[in-house]
């Protein structure tokens, strides 16, 4: 003990003292470990539409911006191109296929080096497709896998746009148990019903797993049906609303500045509330993280505590 051991067993010690010493040691490995992976947040699309594009751009802004000191980092999957860049400013070279080639070799040092990252909010991105490649862009499920796994251990949190590859079942599995999901849909029947059908795929997928939060975007409290009634008509567990009209939304991806980041709005503040409320920002953050009481309040109004 006097050379630094953290725990001893003398020779005298039962097999039960043993066992109990190992086990309490392999415990605190798995938790150490489990601690030093990065929350994955995952934003799925029912239909081929601007909300997941959005939202996962906005969500990643405002998580980085709240988190200066952490790595928070957005993968992009959509196809045919990641529009992330033109929303954020930014000019996106190095993608997935990149990452793949260089796999055995990733850290930090390499990917803060190679990766786009957002001037305003710190937010790294990593897109599947850039605009002018016709090809390139195919991945094999095992290589998305390991590179997930390898993001997960080198940043704090990791958010996928899964766009169309919302309904594939091998990319709603890579996430672990304890990832945060996002559904985006708007209050055309069209979207809820699609919406819908994918929040039972994903169930179906995932029936251990947390129910995904549905995300209304471009929510018009005058518009039919209602917030209630979606959230009723999709069954939905948790649902936030994002308040913004298409015009606000088109120019501030025309502008590069997503509206997490362009100062108080209903948007930016329902979305601030609602990642409070699943401890995805840290605490003491002001700009609308929520006070541990404030998170409970969350929870309840929009039902993610019953």
């Amino acid at each position: 003990m006097g050379a630094g051991a953290q725990d001893f067993v003398d020779r005298d010690a039962s097999d039960r003292e043993l066992k109990a010493v190992m086990l309490r040691h392999l415990a605190a490995r798995t938790s150490a470990a489990k601690a030093d992976r990065g929350q994955i947040v995952a934003v799925l699309s029912p239909t081929p539409g601007d909300e997941s594009r959005d939202l996962g751009v906005n969500i990643g802004c405002a998580l980085a911006s709240a988190r200066p000191n952490d790595g928070v980092i957005l993968i992009d999957l959509s196809l045919p191109a990641s529009d992330a860049g033109i929303a954020l400013g930014l000019d996106l070279q190095y993608c997935v296929s990149d990452a793949v080639k260089e796999i055995s070799r990733l850290d930090r040092a390499l990917l803060d080096g190679a990766l786009a990252r957002c001037p305003r909010s710190g937010l790294y991105v990593l897109p599947l497709a850039r605009h002018g490649d016709d090809e390139g862009w195919a991945v094999d499920m095992q290589d998305l896998r390991a590179l997930l796994e390898i993001l997960q251990s080198l940043y704090e949190v990791v958010v996928i746009d899964c766009g169309p590859f919302s309904r594939n079942e091998d990319v709603i599995g890579l996430p672990g148990a304890n990832a945060v999901f996002f559904l985006s849909c708007n209050q055309r029947f069209t979207s809820i019903k699609a919406a819908g059908e994918l929040l039972r795929s994903v169930r179906a997928a995932r029936s251990s797993s947390i129910d995904p939060v549905v995300a209304i975007h471009e929510f018009a409290p005058t518009l039919t049906p209602g917030f209630d009634e979606i959230r009723v008509a999709l069954g939905a567990g948790a649902a936030v609303r994002l308040s913004a009209r298409w015009a606000e939304l088109a120019d501030s991806v025309n502008r590069g500045v997503p509206l997490a980041l362009a100062g108080p709005s209903d948007y930016a503040d329902e979305l601030k509330r609602c990642l409070a409320a699943l401890d995805l920002l840290p605490d003491g953050q002001p700009a609308g993280a929520a006070e541990p009481q404030m998170r409970v309040w969350a929870r309840k109004l929009m039902g993610i505590l019953p």
